[in-house]
């Protein structure tokens, strides 16, 4: 929410300045490579381009990155009308949005087309639950981010997902149904 954005912002970006950068190998490296030299090239031109468009970056340094591996980063101003507001950025990249309050916090989150999963940091659980109820996504997890694992469904809705994986929903997922009716 608005009067918490300032600390939140700060307490990221100074997690996010002690973030290495490396190979899966190196037991230091908190961030690998991304999957391809494409998707690393997507993700710098798609940060580009919401710097362009007028977004901030307000910690990281995604240009300073080399090859596949991208340095974490924070944007902030983003608006509706950026392209980046309605994509996706598949990498080690955070986007920061103002919210008057919980309504606006909502409305949000709902308005991409996306919706694979949210995370709700509350103290109040009513109020977690009720806007983990209002979220459209496949995932919510409350005040924590530990919530998957490989025998819970997995997946989103919108344009992040058709079905889901993992788990007993995960395997229906790969069942073809018949109903037979007989009079």
């Amino acid at each position: 929410l608005d009067d918490q954005y300032d600390a939140f912002v700060e307490k990221v970006s100074a997690a996010l300045a002690d973030v290495k950068v490396g190979e899966p190998e190196d037991g230091e490296a908190l961030v690998g490579p991304l999957s391809s030299q494409a998707a690393a090239d997507n993700l710098r031109t798609q940060v580009g381009a919401a710097v362009a468009d007028g977004a901030q970056v307000l910690a990281g340094d995604v240009a300073d990155s080399g090859d596949t591996r991208v340095a974490p980063a924070l944007l902030g101003g983003i608006t509706e009308t950026m392209a980046a507001y309605g994509q996706e950025l598949f990498g080690p990249i955070g986007q920061v949005y103002r919210a008057k309050d919980v309504d606006d916090a909502v409305r949000i989150a709902n308005a991409t087309p996306y919706g694979l999963g949210s995370r709700i940091w509350a103290d109040d659980l009513e109020v977690a639950r009720s806007v983990a109820a209002r979220l459209d996504v496949g995932m919510v997890s409350i005040n924590g981010a530990n919530g998957e694992d490989y025998d819970m469904p997995f997946g989103g809705v919108k344009r992040s997902g058709f079905g889901r994986e993992l788990g007993p929903r995960g395997m229906e997922e790969f069942m073809n149904r018949k109903l037979v009716v007989e009079p």
